[in-house]
């Protein structure tokens, strides 16, 4: 249908100022005159007008085409301009950011998740990686508006999830972001297709008024120096959900389950005291080796920082703190990792020294009582 009213309106936002209303109204031109809408944009230089063809209005092929025309554009040097905002309406620093973000803090498993909610310029995104490093993915939504976060939230607060996500506002999206994005750098260097669309949803809350600074853990306690009995008290990580899985991936702990295996069926006989003894310093050894190379010390206090930065969002100062002065220490190398209680937990708390304390009595009952008689 060739309706010259619709071409009027993609003329008048292709000429006129970078308008959310006036692109929507673009959005309903005939399909295939909006390409050459995009290649004119791209040509005058227009990126604010192309990341505006992102809008939820316009057709898949349509948005995904206007915004590899905006990133060249901005790998160019072409500046973009803070949104346009309708008239008569005010908005501050920080208005509409608030309650926006889902996130989940990555534990020292280093699993990170965020949810995004859709910008009035922006689509909603999603982020998450694996354990213990591994590929990231993105997924783009069409609507996510932060009703359906709060609703999402309700729905999961009374489970026992690890990681169980909050409500954030923009500032720790911004924050988290910026810590999966040391991850990924880290780990492989390597990026999920569609971060394009992760890092346009922070340039336009940031364009809106959202500072990571506002979310940093580090800066916001720099005053706040950790007391000695709290430092102490790391271990008791182990058991915040908020903090997410706290164990050492399989490979740790099927070599420490072999090592308590060969322990327990050792022809010397223990006491129970002894045994258990023994166990906690294989699980500190493993510990000390699991941690005693520079990139897993590294993947672990990037995964502290980050969750000290959730923890101090949802009003937990002490465990940020915690979270912080265990990410100073793995950096500096100041003490063995067992000997911080949060770290040796993990390990420890792998062996079920009941069973092994069963297994070492009957292992010894069955060398008393010899082989059996034919």
């Amino acid at each position: 249908m060739n309706d010259p009213t619709l071409h009027a309106a993609l003329d008048a936002f292709v000429t006129g100022p970078a308008d959310p209303a006036a692109a929507d109204a673009a959005a309903t031109a005939a399909a295939d005159a909006l390409p050459d809408a995009i290649a004119a944009l791209k040509a005058a230089g227009r990126r604010d007008h192309l990341e505006l063809m992102g809008r939820p209005a316009f057709p898949k092929a349509v948005k995904k085409a206007a915004k590899k025309a905006a990133y060249q554009l901005k790998s160019a040097g072409v500046a973009a301009s803070a949104p346009a905002r309708p008239a008569g309406i005010s908005l501050t620093a920080g208005a509409g950011l608030d309650d926006i973000v889902l996130v989940s803090a990555p534990g020292l498993a280093g699993r990170y998740w965020v949810l995004l909610a859709e910008l009035p310029d922006a689509l909603p995104v999603g982020v998450e990686t694996a354990a213990w490093g591994g590929q990231a993915r993105t997924t783009v939504l069409e609507k996510m508006s932060a009703g359906r976060l709060r609703q999402y939230r309700r729905d999961v607060q009374d489970e026992e999830l690890p990681g169980k996500p909050i409500i954030a506002s923009a500032d720790l999206g911004l924050a988290m972001v910026g810590h999966i994005g040391d991850a990924l750098r880290a780990d492989s260097g390597a990026f999920p297709p569609g971060w394009s669309e992760v890092l346009f949803w922070c340039e336009r809350a940031r364009g809106r008024g959202a500072d990571a600074a506002r979310a940093d853990a580090a800066t916001l306690l720099a005053d706040e120096p950790i007391s000695d009995a709290l430092a102490e008290r790391t271990a008791e990580l182990v058991d915040v959900m908020a903090i997410g899985p706290v164990v050492p991936d399989q490979a740790a702990i099927d070599a420490l389950i072999t090592q308590v295996i060969e322990t327990t069926e050792r022809d010397d006989e223990l006491t129970r005291d002894e045994l258990v003894d023994r166990l906690q310093g294989l699980a500190d050894a493993g510990c000390d080796a699991y941690y005693g190379n520079a990139q897993a010390q590294a993947r672990a206090a990037r995964s502290l920082r980050a969750s000290a930065d959730v923890l101090l969002f949802g009003g937990d100062r002490d465990r940020a703190r915690q979270c912080l002065w265990i990410a100073e220490q793995l950096d500096s190398g100041a003490v063995l990792p067992h000997e911080i209680g949060l770290l040796s937990g993990s390990f420890r708390r792998v062996i079920d020294y009941e069973h092994a304390w069963d297994h070492h009595q009957a292992h010894h009952a069955a060398r008393a009582e010899g082989p059996a008689e034919g």
